[in-house]
C-alpha cells in the first residue's frame, strides 16, 4: 500500500480532511500570483524553460 493511501486512511479514521498536491501546480501558483521576489521568479522561470 502506498504512503498516500495509507495517509488517506489514518486521515479518514481520526476525521481529517486531506489534500494531495501536484508541486508543478504550487510553483504555478507561486510564480503567477507573486508570492516570490522578483528575482527568484525569473530566476525559476529560466530555470523552467532551460535557459
Amino acid at each position: 500500500m502506498s504512503r498516500h493511501r495509507k495517509a488517506w486512511i489514518k486521515a479518514k479514521q481520526h476525521n481529517i480532511n486531506i489534500a494531495i498536491s501536484c508541486v508543478c501546480f504550487e510553483l504555478w501558483i507561486l510564480l503567477r500570483f507573486g508570492y516570490t521576489s522578483f528575482n527568484e521568479r525569473n530566476i525559476t522561470k529560466r530555470l523552467l524553460i532551460g535557459i
